[in-house]
């Protein structure tokens, strides 16, 4: 027979991913009698440990995070699953993570479970209901188990959206860091890398772009350079060398499929040619398989320039 324990215990679900603990149903007024007939029946699921779901519903991992928080005290997903949640780019999805700052046994049969480390008040937010690390929080984390290259972009992808900033990352390192401790030389040199004044590229060509000049040796670019002769209306290109007139723009064929887009970068580049400088233009497959190419072309363009001013690159 459906009872108003059975309405009350199927509402409280709705709200937590369709899952909910044993102690929850015995508030809800069920006797442990009538928990083991549910689940005898079929008419409630075991999901994990203590934790329980209605029958036929369909559950994902969200489901599982929010029955582990619920059934560890203290517990809050945490690293891949915290970074799902936030809606971090470049983070496997579908992970089970959760993670406690105590030393009391870690172990779940719902999730993997992970000491939070120096885990403060301000570290904690709640998540479509699932309380989470913060992003600042769940940003240190990850980089104890991401790959350096996965991590920065990751990073860089973050300031742009403006989730976090160079600046906050930064002063947080300060606290998460410690000798020993898995990720900190990967977060202290991201964030020495973005000091003061960076500008994260806005997409993997970008970054994969500035790479490029890194490894042909060349000095780091001024990035969203703003062009000086467009006073009357507002104009910037990726990066240039302002003191040599140089102007890269790192070339995208989805944003340039856009007609009056393709018109303005033309009208852009004719207007750089106009008042001395030299407009450059890299696709991704040249960043990718003409990098000598494109070393060659950047020399040069810094070298006539340099010689039209008359001083050396």
């Amino acid at each position: 027979m459906f009872t108003a324990a059975d309405r009350r215990i199927a509402e409280l679900a709705i709200g937590q991913h369709h899952v909910f603990t044993r102690d929850q149903a015995a508030r809800a007024g069920f006797t442990r009698h009538e928990i083991a007939g549910r689940l005898a029946s079929g008419a409630w699921q075991h999901v994990g440990h203590r934790v329980y779901a209605p029958a036929g519903v369909l559950l994902g991992s969200r489901s599982l995070l929010h029955g582990a928080t619920l059934v560890m005290p203290d517990a809050v997903a945490s690293h891949e699953a915290a970074g799902e949640l936030n809606a971090f780019p470049l983070v496997p999805s579908g992970l089970v993570v959760v993670g406690r700052a105590d030393c009391r046994p870690n172990r779940s049969d719902l999730a993997e479970v992970r000491r939070l480390v120096d885990f403060r008040a301000g570290d904690h937010i709640v998540v479509d209901g699932i309380p989470t690390t913060s992003p600042l929080r769940t940003a240190a984390d990850l980089a104890a188990v991401l790959g350096a290259k996965r991590y920065e972009q990751m990073v860089d992808q973050l300031i742009v959206r403006g989730d976090i900033s160079a600046e906050g990352l930064a002063d947080y390192a300060v606290h998460w860091c410690r000798r020993g401790r898995r990720g900190s030389s990967l977060l202290w040199k991201t964030v020495d890398a973005r000091g003061p004044g960076y500008v994260a590229p806005e997409s993997r060509l970008e970054a994969k772009g500035f790479a490029v000049l890194g490894a042909g040796g060349f000095p780091e670019p001024v990035r969203q350079l703003e062009l000086p002769w467009r006073s009357a209306r507002p104009g910037r290109v990726d990066c240039g060398y302002p003191d040599l007139r140089v102007l890269i723009e790192w070339d995208s064929r989805k944003h340039h499929l856009i007609e009056a887009q393709f018109e303005e970068d033309r009208r852009r580049d004719d207007e750089a040619v106009s008042h001395g400088w030299r407009p450059l233009r890299f696709t991704w497959k040249m960043l990718h398989h003409e990098v000598e190419w494109v070393w060659a072309k950047v020399a040069g363009a810094r070298h006539h320039v340099a010689v039209d001013l008359g001083r050396a690159a």
